[in-house]
């Protein structure tokens, strides 16, 4: 970390993207300024002004409604989304031994993922970690309520998190429980995503404006129609095909095939050995972002799935590290120079 500061101080990297030079370098270092690149600026912005920029709708309000409230505590939104972020990691990891309690160690393999960097960043990928894995500890506890407000929690942090709702379904198909408390705890576990939708439709008429805005960001995103996955594919080998191998972009492309094929495999594979709620949930979450029709992302996307698809085998976990670590180290370098990764 202090290498990192040392290291920034000393750059005179020149970033570009939206709001640097107007949210970000008037105050704060440039290390601090590391840490809200990208999407961390747009929930700054939330947090200050709420959805007043057009395509800020992308962005679901948990996180940066829980930097409002802090900041009015600690006093600055980016300090306040950072402590955020690090205490919803805390929790993630207490989570991860719940959960894989003949895996103490599994914590560090997470932490050795090529994104788990935007574990410490002004992202909601602690936020929303911390609340998926206390969902599935709850769900396996069979205490409902609780999973259904954790659920609830984590579709007002991402769109997948509706996901969690499919999982509570499955489980209580096998409990018995009257029809009208199972309707109930499944609409308690989409209350996020419905209470959102409800808004973005009093506030502009279009409850699906978070989808309708992705083209806002580029990378080939759409936000008027589904592109199915073949096309997604497809798409990626004319990357391949006509960009040349020599510029950034293909390897990111390259990238971000690769570790969406990874996840995919590794999740078919393992279909079968894990119980339906918790394949669903990673299945459909691994689908969805590609039906935009890109993989763009989806190296972050995965990371918060990641406690299910790494390898076991000692081997595994060797080549795991030897190919993930230089890519961590290689993702950091370029999110530090304000190129994006993911």
């Amino acid at each position: 970390m202090f290498m990192l500061k040392w290291w920034l101080d000393l750059s005179s990297l020149t970033i570009t993207f939206p709001y640097y030079d107007t949210d970000l370098a008037p105050f704060y270092s440039r290390f601090w300024a590391t840490l809200a690149h990208f999407d961390g600026v747009h929930y700054l912005r939330l947090a200050d002004h709420g959805y007043a920029d057009w395509g800020s709708q992308a962005f679901f309000p948990l996180y940066p409604l829980l930097i409002s409230l802090f900041t009015k505590i600690i006093g600055d939104p980016l300090y306040s989304g950072v402590i955020i972020s690090l205490v919803s990691l805390i929790l993630a990891i207490i989570a991860l031994r719940r959960l894989f309690p003949t895996r103490p160690k599994l914590f560090l393999l997470v932490l050795s993922f090529p994104t788990a960097f935007f574990f410490f960043t002004l992202y909601t990928e602690s936020l929303f970690f911390a609340l998926s894995l206390w969902f599935f500890v709850t769900l396996r506890e069979k205490r409902y309520w609780f999973a259904a407000i954790l659920a609830g929690l984590a579709s007002s942090t991402r769109l997948v998190g509706a996901f969690l709702a499919v999982s509570l379904f499955i489980e209580l198909l096998h409990q018995p429980l009257s029809l009208i408390r199972r309707l109930v705890l499944i609409l308690l576990s989409l209350s996020g995503l419905l209470l959102y939708m409800f808004y973005l439709y009093l506030a502009v008429g279009d409850p699906l404006l978070f989808f309708h805005v992705q083209p806002v960001f580029g990378a080939g995103r759409s936000g008027g129609e589904l592109i199915l996955l073949p096309q997604v594919i497809y798409r990626y080998g004319k990357i391949f095909l006509t960009t040349s191998s020599q510029t950034f972009l293909f390897w990111r492309a390259l990238i971000e095939f690769i570790i969406f094929s990874w996840a995919t495999s590794t999740l078919v594979l393992k279909f079968k050995k894990m119980p339906l709620s918790i394949s669903s949930y990673l299945a459909l979450s691994l689908l969805l972002p590609t039906l935009t029709g890109t993989l763009s992302s989806l190296p972050r996307y995965i990371l918060v799935l990641t406690p299910w698809i790494l390898p076991q085998t000692r081997r595994g976990i060797w080549i795991y590290l030897i190919i993930c670590l230089p890519l961590a180290l290689l993702c950091v370098i370029q999110f530090v120079r304000g190129i994006f990764v993911s």
